[in-house]
């Protein structure tokens, strides 16, 4: 997933338990002061968090995972495959957490981008400034 966003709070999110009954997902929003990225695992829901992007500020984020493990320890594993949609601008079918701000430029790729790749889409930046 690769997007420009200048929006806090669910950037996109993807149940993985056939809608939303709980908050095991893959996702990428503000929680408690950070970014959150969560990516549902086979031992869990391990979090990678950042500092939130700075307001009103066009930001690039992206992420990206090749199909190996997402993490190590109790949490770690391959991500749990999920037939549920993905959801920009919100968690999963419900409207919470919908973003302050704007999203732009959102792409979810069917395959690992490498680090060059994702460069290269980032210095083209926002079709939006």
């Amino acid at each position: 997933f690769e997007d420009w966003v200048g929006a806090t709070r669910q950037i996109v999110g993807k149940s993985i338990h056939g809608g939303c009954a709980g908050r095991l997902q893959y996702g990428l929003f503000s929680e408690g002061g950070k970014m959150t990225l969560r990516l549902a695992g086979e031992g869990g829901s391990p979090n990678i968090f950042a500092e939130p992007p700075e307001a009103n500020k066009w930001v690039h984020l992206a992420c990206s995972n090749d199909g190996k493990e997402v993490g190590k320890g109790a949490a770690g594993g391959k991500l749990k495959p999920s037939p549920d949609p993905w959801a920009i601008g919100q968690d999963c079918d419900r409207l919470n957490y919908i973003p302050t701000g704007l999203i732009d430029e959102a792409r979810l790729w069917d395959r690992a981008l490498s680090e060059k790749e994702i460069g290269q889409y980032m210095e083209m930046g926002p079709k939006r400034r």
